[in-house]
C-alpha cells in the first residue's frame, strides 16, 4: 500500500470472488471501519487496502517530529467512508 499508484480490483463476474492481501513483514492486519468524518494519521506504510470511499494522503512531518517521534519524514492521513485495512507495525 505505499506506492505512488493504487490498484483497483473489481469483480466483473456473477459469482462472489475473494482477494487475499498480506503485509510484507510479520504483522497483524487491523480493519478500521470509518464513517465519512473519521480521519486517522498513520505511520507511512501502514495502509494496505480499503473498501468504499477511502482516501490516502501524505503529510510531511516537522523537523522535530521527524527526528524525535519515530514517525519518519511523512505520515499517511486516511479519511473517508468504508473500511481501511492497516498493517500494525
Amino acid at each position: 500500500g505505499e506506492g505512488c499508484l493504487m490498484d483497483h480490483y473489481t469483480n466483473h463476474g456473477d459469482a462472489p470472488a475473494t482477494i487475499g492481501l498480506t503485509p510484507n513483514f510479520p504483522a497483524k492486519v487491523i480493519p478500521l471501519h470509518m464513517r465519512g468524518e473519521d480521519q486517522y494519521r498513520t505511520k507511512s506504510g501502514a495502509f494496505m487496502a480499503s473498501t468504499g470511499d477511502i482516501r490516502v494522503n501524505f503529510e510531511l512531518n516537522t523537523f522535530v517530529n521527524c527526528c524525535f517521534s519515530g514517525q519518519g519524514c511523512c505520515n499517511q492521513t486516511i479519511q473517508g467512508e468504508g473500511t481501511a485495512f492497516l498493517a500494525a507495525m
